[in-house]
């Protein structure tokens, strides 16, 4: 009889784990889902608890492996879950037409993933804590571009920006300024090399003219430092 029970256990516990296995297959493109023996996953499709629609798997009541959850005012996520928290693979849609394919950690932005916004400009990097952290390439509508590292959502390190009008700054970057070492060419053929601060010339830099004439200062805010 004891043998019996332990017996039906192992059935019991080994149906869970492959019916997690199922689910991961079918919809969470191979992500493993972590089920404890004593624990119930379920599929599920209705409303929750705040009025929300969900339908995929549950463990404890929250969504858990792969689901589709729809708010009241009418945004949703499709992708994976962990412990009722985004986190996994997935895409959230915003009702103002925002959306964000890519990484989740405990409900925020965690990883490599491409943002569109309503207006159109997209961000496509990698992400932490919610925010642009790390490399990550923005375009604008309006045709200004960055590649580049990101902090906290501001330009922050290495990187180039490309400007509408084709100009182009080639350098270091700090809280979403030019700051640093640099190089910024004009259009027309201009250019300087040299040292930046909050987006203006500020130390030792060298500004060449269309034809070719340089002229080798110091700068402080923008202007150069007369002797």
């Amino acid at each position: 009889m004891q043998n019996l029970k332990t017996i039906f256990r192992a059935i019991s516990v080994l149906s869970v784990i492959v019916f997690a296995a199922c689910v991961t297959d079918e919809g969470s493109r191979g992500t493993t889902v972590n089920v404890a023996p004593n624990a119930s996953l379920q599929q599920y499709n209705g409303k929750m608890s705040d009025g929300s629609y969900y339908e995929g798997t549950l463990l404890n009541n929250k969504p858990h492996g792969f689901g589709t959850y729809i708010w009241v005012d009418g945004k949703k996520y499709v992708g994976q879950w962990k412990g009722g928290k985004k986190s996994g693979q997935g895409t959230h849609t915003w009702t103002n037409g925002m959306k964000y394919v890519g990484q989740w950690k405990d409900d925020k932005k965690r990883g490599q993933g491409t943002v569109t916004f309503s207006d159109g400009q997209q961000h496509v990097g990698q992400f932490k804590a919610g925010q642009y952290n790390g490399q990550g390439t923005h375009t604008w509508t309006n045709g200004m571009k960055y590649v580049g590292q990101w902090k906290d959502d501001k330009k922050s390190g290495q990187g180039t920006l490309t400007f509408p009008d084709g100009q182009q700054y080639v350098g270091q970057f700090k809280d979403g300024k030019k700051s640093g070492q640099g190089t910024h060419t004009w259009t027309d053929g201009m250019k300087y090399v040299g040292q930046f601060k909050d987006d203006q010339f500020h130390g030792k830099g060298t500004y060449t003219y269309p034809d070719g004439k340089k002229y080798i200062s110091r700068w402080k805010n923008g202007k150069p430092v007369l002797p």
